[in-house]
């Protein structure tokens, strides 16, 4: 079933800091509703998740049963209801429900759940990585937007914004995602990438799929493709030593090459649109 979230209170903007942790992803802080009444809480912001997903113990009642399938992997978990406050606003929304144990770790955090792309999309969200803000929209900008992109790319087959990277003629699909620290490309798209640069290896975790591997990082220069223009970038992407194949779910047009992390959206002060349905740099993707 389709899941929806809704806020209670239109006339009160929600407006909420965009806490960057240690390791650098994003929380937000709020309050939940358990059987023993309200409790303060986090919530991980998470671009690449097409789902918002809780802890079981928040849920005002339960639905049913239901599946949470992401990418490359299959949750069992239940639907139900559950009541949280962002900036004093309450809001009321369906969810996936899960144990505790099936959400990631954030170091001084402790996290009840993952807000996703339902969520944002429901309520008019914007993120602004280049203020650290959420907040609610209701209206269309006027002024030019520059390094601009729709999200209808991502939202017609994975339900995520997703961004098209062009090298050497080929053209290469990356998740937006909130939910990794950093860029990361598959081993086998890296094999089709031209003048790359080798670095060092490292760690690297995506904490929405709770994920971690070891990998080689690269340099790796790409046209970006907005829609005010075209522009050469250069990233860093970490390539997985083992595993790190594209992926591709069921009736979706495009494989998926990689993701688009925190690093890329720090960079380029990168704004979510979830209400004109529209991403864009606040700097034009300039280095």
């Amino acid at each position: 079933s389709t899941l929806m979230c809704k806020f209670m209170k239109y006339r009160e903007s929600v407006k909420a800091r965009l806490i960057e942790t240690e390791e650098g992803f994003y929380v937000i802080a709020g309050t939940i509703r358990k059987e023993s009444g309200m409790s303060s809480s986090y919530f991980l912001v998470d671009t690449g998740a097409s789902n918002s997903i809780f802890i079981a113990d928040v849920a005002t009642h339960i639905l049913g049963k239901s599946l949470l399938v992401g990418l490359g992997r299959t949750i069992h978990s239940y639907t139900g209801m559950v009541s949280l406050s962002i900036s004093n606003v309450r809001v009321m929304m369906e969810a996936h429900l899960v144990e505790r144990s099936m959400l990631p770790s954030i170091k001084g955090y402790a996290i009840s759940g993952i807000l996703g792309s339902d969520f944002f999309l429901s309520n008019k969200v914007v993120l602004d990585f280049s203020t650290s803000e959420l907040y609610q929209q209701t209206s269309q900008r006027s002024d030019t937007i520059y390094g601009c992109f729709p999200m209808s790319l991502g939202m017609e087959s994975y339900k995520v914004p997703m961004l098209m990277l062009e090298n050497a003629g080929g053209c290469f699909f990356f998740i937006v995602d909130s939910g990794s620290d950093i860029n990361i490309i598959s081993a086998n798209s890296l094999e089709r990438i031209q003048d790359v640069t080798k670095e060092g290896s490292e760690s690297f975790c995506i904490q929405s799929l709770a994920a971690c591997s070891q990998s080689v990082e690269y340099i790796i220069p790409f046209q970006i493709h907005s829609l005010t223009g075209r522009q050469q970038i250069m990233e860093r992407f970490a390539c997985p030593v083992t595993g790190g194949k594209d992926v591709k779910c069921q009736d979706a047009l495009f494989d998926i090459n990689g993701v688009v992390g925190n690093a890329f959206l720090r960079k380029h002060k990168m704004v979510l649109d979830y209400h004109q349905k529209l991403f864009y740099s606040m700097t034009g993707f300039g280095c």
